[in-house]
């Protein structure tokens, strides 16, 4: 295996707490990159952990080749520790009172005839669907071991734990990103009526400053380019006028001539310049 892309990728360590004095040290090794993100346990110290996949460059290669969504091993030593941390298994992997008093003395015995030594699992699966939460990771774990151990279902196995892996990584990603676009669907329709509404508004203070007498009297019979630039003068000087907000600007900056000489065409298009002079007894020249 080419080792060389290692330095390219994210390596971290997790040193699991000893549950009890005498227990062997296990740390967590996570390689990543992007959103691919495996990990495995080593046998010993996070210092030696390091150590060893500083030094040693097969065991490194080792290490990640051991990484693999479906390592069976992974995946019940991780759902053992989540239904341990849950209180639904003990240190020697027997399902607990809480689980046994939930499904009550008549049901273990019925399990315990038919599942053997390894009626424990079933129990939890058990209690799983009669009191957990589907999709929860006591879910994942508990599917895990079931078809780990009763079943014997590594294919099983291997697809709850990918489905578990992806889940860890991605999900809160995934939430967010779907909030946010349904606040996208939300705001939008918001958004387009306040576009529009804004949009009528200046369209309507720009016909009354621009068709007020005085002020159709100076503009009128300029050339079209001076035209735009005493709208634009016009504009400015009431934005300029107000503290509240700004309704000839966009980003900062004053509407472009190119909006205001849209609007002149308009304007002479649909004979509103002619309307307004014809109202005065003025003729354009």
């Amino acid at each position: 295996m080419n080792t060389d892309n290692l330095g390219k990728l994210k390596i971290s360590f997790s040193e699991m707490p000893l549950r009890s004095k005498g227990d062997k040290a296990w740390t967590k090794v996570t390689i990543s990159d992007g959103i691919s993100e495996h990990s495995t346990y080593y046998n010993g110290k996070e210092a030696d952990a390091k150590k060893h996949l500083d030094s040693c460059e097969l065991v490194r290669a080792t290490v990640i080749r051991a990484m693999s969504m479906m390592d069976s091993d992974d995946a019940w030593f991780a759902a053992a520790t989540i239904l341990h941390d849950a209180g639904w298994i003990d240190r020697n992997w027997r399902a607990t009172d809480l689980v046994e008093s939930a499904l009550g003395e008549e049901y273990i015995s019925i399990i315990s005839r038919e599942y053997g030594d390894k009626y424990s699992f079933a129990a939890c699966l058990y209690y799983c669907m009669d009191y957990g939460k589907i999709f929860s990771e006591t879910w994942y774990a508990s599917l895990i071991m079931y078809h780990y151990y009763v079943r014997e279902d590594d294919f099983t196995v291997g697809y709850l734990w990918s489905e578990l892996c992806h889940k860890r990584i991605n999900e809160d990603v995934i939430k967010y990103g779907n909030e946010s676009l349904d606040r996208q669907r939300t705001n939008a329709p918001k958004g387009a009526e306040a576009t529009k509404a804004l949009k009528e508004l200046r369209l309507s203070i720009m016909r009354e400053l621009a068709f007020e007498p005085d002020n159709l009297l100076k503009w009128i019979g300029k050339s079209d380019r001076e035209k735009v630039r005493f709208l634009r003068q016009l504009a400015g000087r009431y934005d300029s006028s107000r503290s509240d907000e700004y309704i000839f600007q966009h980003n900062g900056h004053l509407l472009s001539p190119n909006w205001f000489g849209d609007l002149l065409s308009d304007w002479q298009a649909s004979g509103d310049i002619s309307a307004a002079l014809n109202s005065l007894n003025i003729t354009e020249r």
